[in-house]
C-alpha cells in the first residue's frame, strides 16, 4: 500500500522494519505499482521531514516515540485507498465505498480483502494467507478460511449490493475482476 523512501539508508531500513513488526502494508519495493504511495523521510537539522508527492505532511524533531509517528502518520494513511472495478478499499480505515455505500469490515476481513487487490495476478497461497492470519494455531483448517471468505462475500453483497467471487487453482486462491 505505501513504502518509505529516506534520504538515509538506516533510517529507511528501521521505519521499514518497525512497520513490519506493526503488521502495516508497507514494501522497499519503489517501483511495485501494488504500493502506490512514497512517503518519504529526510533527516534535516535534527528533525524528521515527511512528505509524500512533494506534498509536506509532518516533522518530528528527534528523539520522538514510535506512537507518536504513527498518530501523525495516522490522516494519511486512512486516506490511502485502492480501486478494484469502481469498488473502493481504504485498508487503514477498515471500509468498503462501493456508489455512496459504505460498510466497515473486521481486521481479518480487510486483511484478507486488501491482500487479494495486492495480489490480483499471483493470487494467495491459501496455507500462507491462513499463518498470517491465525499465526497461534498449530493445525490449519482451511474450512475456517473458507468461512471468513464466505462471510466476506457475504457482507460486501449484503451492505454494498456488490459480488466478489473468489476462485482456486492449485492451492492459490484469486480475486476475480468482473
Amino acid at each position: 500500500m505505501f513504502t518509505i523512501k529516506s534520504n538515509n539508508e538506516f533510517i529507511e531500513r528501521s521505519f521499514l522494519d518497525l512497520l513490519y513488526q506493526k503488521k502495516f502494508l508497507t514494501s522497499s519495493r519503489l517501483n511495485s505499482e501494488k504500493y502506490n504511495e512514497v512517503i518519504k523521510v529526510n533527516l534535516e537539522n535534527n528533525k524528521l521531514k515527511f512528505s509524500s508527492n512533494n506534498t509536506l505532511l509532518f516533522f518530528l524533531k528527534l528523539p520522538f516515540s514510535f506512537e507518536n509517528f504513527l498518530k501523525k502518520l495516522n490522516p494519511t494513511l486512512k486516506s490511502m485507498n485502492i480501486i478494484f472495478n469502481g469498488l473502493q478499499c481504504f485498508p487503514f480505515s477498515q471500509k468498503l465505498v462501493f456508489k455512496e455505500k459504505i460498510t466497515h469490515l473486521g481486521s481479518i476481513h480487510i486483511t484478507i480483502f486488501t491482500k487479494f487487490l495486492l495480489n490480483m495476478d499471483e493470487g494467495i497461497d491459501k496455507k500462507q494467507l491462513y499463518k498470517e492470519l491465525w499465526p497461534g494455531d498449530k493445525d490449519i483448517y482451511i474450512n475456517k478460511l473458507d468461512t471468513h471468505l464466505t462471510n466476506l462475500k457475504n457482507k460486501i453483497k449484503s451492505d454494498l449490493s456488490y459480488d466478489v467471487k473468489f476462485t482456486t487453482a492449485k492451492s492459490r486462491i484469486y480475486l476475480v475482476s468482473n
